[in-house]
């Protein structure tokens, strides 16, 4: 008989070496704990120097032509990128679903111990977290960067330096939706002027060269296929971690979050933003947390 490994497993509590006052993992609290932000934060300004780069110098271009069509081209084009860069704060400061580490917990032996229950004639099994001390909720993950459990888990954003999760996911999808529009939109105008403008100035045409280079490779081999990707899986009703571990690939597994595109659709972006789970303002209370698993602002369907 194969001897089970327990050099590494705590015997019992008392061995534990686990600061109960922490709530959330590695995020950092900013601006008097109102504004939560990922472990690596500053990755939004790596985004938004990639965004203004090409946009910046495009816009200079819209000025040294100086006709009625670029003024109007550089007009959308700035509205577009504000909304980019709050965006990008948005989906980077704003805290997308986390749930607090538990005071009260138990030690599991198995670590792979888990509950199924019930969620509207669906079977789901509850996995147990070993660093959050809870069983994750329906479509919760641990995120290993922010090391938290995150609801509705998509993915870990190394462009927002924060997870992408319940909260905050249409922030991240009307991001890069706007990116797309502003970067083939950049493209075809930055084409279009360099047609219209071949005898004007070489620097006009150098600028805009840079600019539809840059927009070419940027767009085509990374946002598009992005993008694509993103509203394959809200058509789907999937998040990228379900599709990535293909939880219900091939039709083994009913999804039973996929209510149709119209009612994914409205689901994500014309719902209310759910409540926040933790409140950093105040100081964590004794006694046992409850997680209600009937609550439907829980299941996200």
């Amino acid at each position: 008989m194969k001897k089970k490994n327990t050099k590494n497993q705590p015997k019992n509590l008392d061995e534990l070496s686990i600061d109960l006052t922490q709530r959330i993992g590695n995020n950092s609290l900013l601006c008097n704990k109102k504004i939560i932000v990922g472990k690596k934060y500053y990755h939004i300004i790596i985004s938004i120097i990639l965004i203004s780069f090409p946009t910046i110098l495009f816009l200079y271009t819209m000025i040294l032509i100086s006709s009625t069509s670029s003024k109007i081209i550089f007009i959308f084009s700035i509205i577009v990128y504000i909304l980019i860069i709050i965006l990008l704060f948005l989906g980077g400061c704003f805290e997308p679903g986390i749930i607090e580490r538990n005071n009260e917990f138990a030690f599991y032996e198995n670590r792979k111990c888990s509950v199924k229950i019930n969620n509207k004639g669906h079977m789901i099994s509850l996995n147990y977290c070993f660093t959050c001390f809870h069983f994750r909720p329906p479509r919760t993950s641990h995120c290993a960067e922010c090391d938290n459990c995150v609801e509705n888990f998509d993915h870990h954003c190394f462009w927002l330096g924060n997870c992408v999760g319940k909260r905050n996911y249409r922030f991240f999808y009307i991001l890069l939706f706007l990116n797309n529009i502003l970067s083939i939109f950049e493209f075809f105008s930055g084409i279009f002027f360099i047609i219209f403008c071949y005898k004007k100035s070489i620097l006009i045409i150098l600028f805009l060269s840079i600019v539809v280079f840059y927009n070419l490779m940027f767009c085509v081999f990374f946002l598009v296929k992005l993008l694509i990707v993103h509203s394959y899986l809200i058509f789907k009703g999937m998040s990228f971690y379900e599709y990535i571990k293909m939880k219900f690939k091939n039709g083994i597994e009913k999804n039973p979050y996929n209510k149709g595109f119209k009612k994914n659709f409205k689901r994500l972006f014309c719902s209310k933003i759910a409540n926040s789970k933790i409140d950093m303002t105040k100081e964590r209370e004794d006694g046992k947390k409850i997680y209600n698993f009937n609550d439907d602002s829980n299941h996200s369907d």
